[in-house]
């Protein structure tokens, strides 16, 4: 019986992880998008300042138990993997523009 529970929980993780990979993604093709919009309009693509407004957004919106420090821990792991494949599709189609940075 126990073990059936745990099954359970660990099936519910799965699914989870599931939709947290395919938000991901949809984040990432959403970010490619802005950075198409920004590039079209001469912007700079990295806005540390954007970042930073998102990251208390989100902060006043945790209810927990997700700790601030956590949060800020998780979401500078998904903003540098944003820059990461931006840098890498870049690199990819042959551009030889650095993703740009405001200031």
């Amino acid at each position: 019986m126990k073990t059936d529970k745990l099954d359970g929980l660990r099936q519910r993780i799965g699914q989870l992880n599931r939709r947290i990979l395919d938000d991901l993604n949809e984040r990432l093709r959403l970010v490619d998008e802005i950075r198409a919009v920004k590039l079209e309009r001469g912007l700079a693509f990295h806005d540390p300042k954007r970042e930073k407004a998102m990251l208390r957004e989100l902060a006043a919106a945790n209810e927990g138990p997700l700790t601030e420090a956590q949060l800020r821990r998780i979401y500078g792991a998904i903003f540098e993997a944003a820059l990461e494949y931006l840098e890498a599709g870049a690199k990819k189609k042959g551009k030889r523009e650095k993703t740009k940075t405001a200031r």
